[in-house]
């Protein structure tokens, strides 16, 4: 994934920096773990861009002072009041849009004219600050996903928001959530300076929840593929179960047919020229509709274990040793 790809001369790869920018105030040390994070997810993975952060403080949360020494260490973010910081997202855009940051968030839009990734966290870091590793890792795969899915074939075709080229929503959801995860177990040195920690048994729980949370709603992944799947199942409260938790659960048996990480991650190398269906289908060596078949045999097949890590063998198991 680290090939250099202009991507219809919109999106590229592997050579753009992103550019960080805070509400004025935002604690360094939170800068310094949210961008630390990127960089070395980026390192291994190549970047993405044109891309921006925004990290904003919201009035329902205040900051306390560094936790650690490495907050000495410059951080890379452009500071500006909450006002300012907004007519700067504006003119980024060439719009002049409401904009509110007085929720709790993480997401990524992104706009063609001009072309540019926006990730937006207004998430208080002392709610859960492990979503400071996790989030950026989620919404960075996004970022792959809207590059890697971008092409000019799929803009023509009008596919850019279906699910033709980029990938169904349980696809676009459950790779995020399950490389974010799976990284941030990998990479241990990620929550070195934090009080805070993801290791097997954080993994595991996370994993068995989200497959116990998919087989109790009543649902099929195959009821999250479009936008349309997605306002539906909204109406019903079951976004998350189904396209999140189910997602992720079907990015665990990919993973596991194709061994490891990097394998799974080379299919957005396919994606630009193929679209996500036929590259699915190429990289995994079988059609979608015979992996919905695997699937329900696997989650069928699929112990629950919340309590005590799932061990080797276990559906999850084989995760425990993965390397990237």
């Amino acid at each position: 994934m680290k090939k250099d790809i202009a991507l219809n001369e919109k999106f590229f790869t592997n050579h753009f920096e992103p550019i960080y920018y805070s509400t004025s105030g935002y604690p360094e040390f939170w800068q310094l773990v949210y961008q630390d994070t990127i960089q070395h997810f980026s390192h291994n993975w190549g970047q993405v861009g044109p891309l921006y952060f925004f990290l904003i403080q919201t009035s329902n949360w205040r900051p306390v002072t560094n936790r650690s020494p490495e907050a000495l260490r410059k951080s890379k973010f452009i500071q500006k009041p909450t006002a300012e910081l907004k007519r700067e997202y504006n003119r980024i855009i060439n719009q002049n849009q409401e904009i509110n940051w007085d929720s709790g968030q993480h997401s990524l839009s992104w706009s063609l004219n001009p072309t540019a990734m926006f990730i937006t966290m207004t998430m208080s870091p002392y709610r859960d600050p492990i979503q400071f590793v996790l989030g950026p890792i989620h919404e960075y795969v996004h970022a792959y996903q809207t590059a890697y899915g971008f092409h000019s074939k799929a803009v023509d075709s009008n596919q850019m928001g279906q699910s033709l080229w980029r990938g169904p929503s349980w696809w676009m959801e459950g790779s995020a959530s399950l490389v974010s995860s799976l990284y941030c177990y990998q990479n241990s040195e990620l929550f070195d300076n934090l009080d805070a920690w993801w290791d097997w048994e954080s993994l595991s729980r996370d994993l068995n929840q989200r497959l116990e949370n998919y087989t109790q709603v009543g649902r099929t992944i195959t009821d999250g593929i479009t936008h349309n799947d997605w306002q539906m199942l909204e109406e019903e409260d079951r976004v998350s179960q189904v396209i999140y938790d189910g997602g992720n659960t079907a990015c665990v048996l990919l993973l596991k047919k194709c061994g490891s990480l990097q394998n799974f991650m080379a299919v957005f190398d396919l994606i630009p020229e193929l679209g996500w269906e036929r590259a699915f289908e190429k990289h995994f060596k079988l059609t979608v509709e015979e992996f919905y078949t695997e699937l329900g045999v696997f989650v069928a097949e699929a112990k629950v274990s919340i309590e005590s890590p799932s061990e080797k063998g276990a559906w999850c198991g084989f995760l425990k040793e993965s390397t990237n």
